[in-house]
């Protein structure tokens, strides 16, 4: 959690514009035609009035003509870890749209670590089967701790905006366990205390402080 799994998947599909369409379902609490429906409506297919035979129709000849110019179709689900166990049979059953020589829709399943634990489910096992590549993003060590802090400054604009006391950065790593979202949120407060304080240094202290105000929270 806070890993930057999102993060990861809004740059890739940045960064993959050329010859692939993405269909990104985000809201994972929905029924077996919701879902289908969402998929489509995100592709750019009309859904009005139609039922789920209909719209899975839709979709086939849609990935078909895709696939005839040469893009590739990628259905995207995020928190995928709340799929109920009748989505997760639709998404198999959608993984085996193919031709004779490929698959007509790639899936990305990203979640939570309880993902794991749901697909690990013993009525699950064809879906299992067809998952090709599987990655955790783990939390960060603490030389990345460090170097993801002064990214994020580069990016803002000055790396050297603040500087760091001796120890600082050792008790935000060890507060945030290796965790970008805390991190940020860390920092976040921070850099305020500093603008507040007028410094450009960071204490050991003004870490405490606010490392303890938000345990206390």
């Amino acid at each position: 959690v806070g890993t930057g799994k999102t993060t990861v998947i809004r740059s890739m599909m940045k960064k993959l514009k050329e010859d692939v369409i993405f269909s990104r379902i985000n809201n994972t609490r929905l029924t077996s035609e919701q879902l289908i429906s969402m998929i489509n409506e995100d592709f750019g297919l009309d859904i009005k009035g139609k039922d789920k035979t209909q719209m899975l129709r839709d979709l086939t000849d849609f990935l078909i003509k895709q696939y005839g110019k040469g893009i590739k179709s990628i259905l995207i689900i995020d928190e995928a870890q709340n799929l109920s166990p009748d989505l997760l049979e639709e998404i198999r059953l959608l993984s085996n749209l193919e031709t004779d020589k490929a698959k007509l829709l790639q899936i990305i399943l990203i979640g939570q670590p309880e993902l794991r634990k749901v697909l690990a489910q013993p009525d699950l096992r064809a879906l299992r089967q067809r998952i090709n590549i599987s990655c955790h993003i783990a939390p960060l060590l603490r030389n990345e701790t460090e170097d993801y802090i002064f990214h994020r400054l580069e990016i803002a604009g000055n790396r050297e905006a603040v500087s760091f006391q001796e120890g600082c950065i050792d008790l935000i790593h060890n507060f945030a366990r290796g965790v970008p979202r805390l991190i940020n949120i860390v920092c976040d407060f921070l850099l305020l205390s500093a603008f507040v304080d007028k410094t450009k240094e960071i204490s050991q202290d003004m870490v405490r402080e606010v490392i303890c105000d938000l345990e206390k929270d």
